[in-house]
């Protein structure tokens, strides 16, 4: 008999994986309870600011919670006071210093997410309307790190 050692990387090392599986989360609790509960983009934002140190038991349980003890949309209010104060610090630091650090940010976001989803600078392009020469630069500035 083999074994094979799979090497997962924790929650916070994969931040695009918080908001799937928090909805993952939510519609199997909502199930489970009979219930329909909605969440806000603020909480998503909350959650993903946050470290998860206890990993995705840790995010389980809290949607289990708050599916439970919520009416209907759960919101910043109803996230347990840990999370909310880590990410507030956090957003804090990661604020941009200056206009153009920010939008720098915003670029970087769009054209990763854009690259990530389509794989061509064409398709880019025509999602985020620039030309192709524009998007093939952007996608060399800030996809370096992403296989084409």
């Amino acid at each position: 008999m083999h074994v094979i050692e799979i090497k997962i990387p924790p929650l916070r090392e994969r931040i695009e994986d918080i908001v799937p599986l928090t909805y993952y989360f939510l519609n199997k609790f909502n199930h489970k309870y009979g219930v329909d509960r909605l969440i806000s983009q603020e909480c998503l934002d909350l959650m993903v600011s946050y470290s998860w140190p206890g990993n995705i038991r840790q995010l389980e349980n809290i949607m289990e919670r708050l599916v439970v003890t919520t009416d209907s949309v759960i919101g910043v209010q109803d996230l347990p006071e840990m999370i909310y104060q880590q990410a507030k610090i956090h957003s804090h630091s990661s604020f941009p210093a200056s206009f153009d650090e920010a939008v720098e940010k915003l670029e970087r976001e769009l054209i990763v997410n854009s690259y990530k989803k389509w794989g061509s600078s064409r398709k880019v392009a025509n999602d985020l309307r620039l030309s192709q020469t524009r998007a093939s630069k952007l996608i060399r500035k800030y996809c370096h790190h992403i296989e084409e």
